[in-house]
């Protein structure tokens, strides 16, 4: 999942997911903004976590965007949900997921 802001809807796919007959599992979370109520809520879940801010970056949002595909590839992501991400994304991160 791809989060900015407060995580509202991050716990209420959380509390989804936690019925047996969901059929997907949330295994990670990035966000471009530290400290955000969502990583909390992510972390409390045991979710993995990580950050990738634009500034980390410079410019090149896509640089961000593969470093950030590239992690949650790593996590066994395979389906992506912006759940109030406020980025856009670019071409590298969604020729990451092309089945999603």
């Amino acid at each position: 999942m791809l989060v900015s802001g407060r995580g509202t809807n991050l716990r209420a796919l959380i509390e989804a997911a936690a019925n047996p007959c969901y059929p997907a599992q949330l295994v990670a979370v990035a966000s471009n903004r530290p400290g955000c109520p969502a990583l909390e809520i992510a972390s409390g879940a045991g979710i993995a976590t990580d950050i990738f801010r634009s500034q980390d970056f410079g410019s090149d949002a896509g640089a961000r965007d593969q470093a950030m595909a590239r992690w949650l590839v790593g996590k066994g992501t395979e389906i992506v949900v912006m759940a109030g991400y406020d980025r856009i994304l670019s071409d590298e991160f969604l020729d990451a997921f092309p089945n999603a």
